[in-house]
């Protein structure tokens, strides 16, 4: 009989609650580090720590990279945590770092240990011819577009003239000096 196994609610319903974590798992896999509440900073220190020793023991086993692909849901993130994972050395650390400005929650920073982050995984795009001239393509077609809106602007600055111009003329034509309105006597 386990006791005292509850988690924190963090004030949200279940599935908010695990997408929260979900979420802040995967962004501390991709930036190496999270800045948030306390309250949060434990619970996703707990769930980060569960990832990194379900990575530990099943390093090659099925179910442990789908598992991997579930909480984290890219490829080049469960290659980077695997590669972590086989170096050694796991862990995560919170340190707390002040206050919020809006409300003065208590904020901490979650750092996994040694870990550097994805964006050095991250694949850059090819510069090619065809992609250079596509880029020119769509930059010609925008300068297109707002010389038409330009021309179509000037077109509304001509006819809202006249129509000032009918529209003081009305007014100001036979009844110079004399009032438009009625008196109410």
């Amino acid at each position: 009989m386990f006791k005292r196994t509850g988690q924190k609610k963090l004030g949200r319903k279940q599935s908010h609650r695990h997408a929260l974590v979900k979420n802040q798992v995967r962004s501390l896999f991709v930036d190496g580090r999270v800045t948030t509440t306390t309250p949060k900073a434990k619970v996703l220190k707990a769930n980060a720590e569960s990832l990194l020793k379900k990575a530990e023991k099943g390093a090659d086993e099925l179910a442990t990279v789908r598992y991997l692909n579930m909480m984290l849901g890219d490829a080049r993130l469960v290659k980077a945590v695997q590669e972590y994972v086989a170096a050694g050395n796991t862990g995560v650390t919170i340190m707390k770092v002040g206050f919020r400005a809006g409300d003065n929650s208590e904020k901490s920073k979650v750092q996994v240990t040694g870990y550097a982050g994805v964006k050095k995984h991250v694949k850059r795009k090819k510069v090619t011819a065809d992609s250079k001239k596509k880029e020119a393509e769509v930059k010609e077609a925008t300068k297109q577009q707002t010389e038409l809106a330009a021309q179509e602007g000037a077109k509304d600055d001509k006819i809202g003239s006249k129509i000032a111009k009918s529209f003081r003329s009305r007014i100001g034509g036979s009844n110079k000096g004399k009032s438009t309105v009625r008196s109410g006597i």
